[in-house]
């Protein structure tokens, strides 16, 4: 049994401008299902939440002088503990327990810059982190 409490990590990514928003969802979703299908993930695994962004505010958010974010997709794994996440880790990046249809989406060029972060990154303003949260319950009114 773990000391450590429940651990969440934090994807952040921007489609690059070769990369529709579309072709990103399609491509992370392959992704998604591949990982949560893995027996270490449904092991150590609470919930993994991916949210891709779309523009529904842009206009409200230009019209009260923000820029809209450059952030595409937010992916929100959390695991059990810190211990199941870097056992996850391990197994997924060290032993590629993904197999090689999955990994074929990790070679489009585009999509392999968007999951390490490329522009976004280099701006200081993405990438790939752990969390901690605080949760607030909103009493339904």
């Amino acid at each position: 049994m773990s000391s450590s409490p429940p651990t969440r990590m934090i994807g952040v990514h921007k489609a690059p401008a070769n990369l529709s928003r579309e072709e990103l969802e399609k491509k992370y979703r392959i992704l998604a299902n591949a990982f949560t299908s893995l027996p270490v993930v449904q092991k150590h695994g609470l919930t993994y939440e991916v949210c891709f962004a779309n523009p529904t505010f842009d206009d409200q958010i230009r019209a009260i002088n923000l820029a809209p974010s450059d952030a595409t997709v937010i992916a929100i794994f959390e695991t059990t503990s810190h211990e199941a996440l870097m056992e996850i880790l391990h197994l997924l990046f060290l032993e590629r327990l993904l197999t090689n249809a999955e990994l074929q989406i990790m070679t489009d060029p585009a999509f392999r810059k968007v999951m390490e972060g490329g522009d976004f990154l280099d701006r200081g303003i993405g990438g790939t982190f752990a969390v901690d949260v605080l949760s607030l319950i909103l009493i339904d009114k």
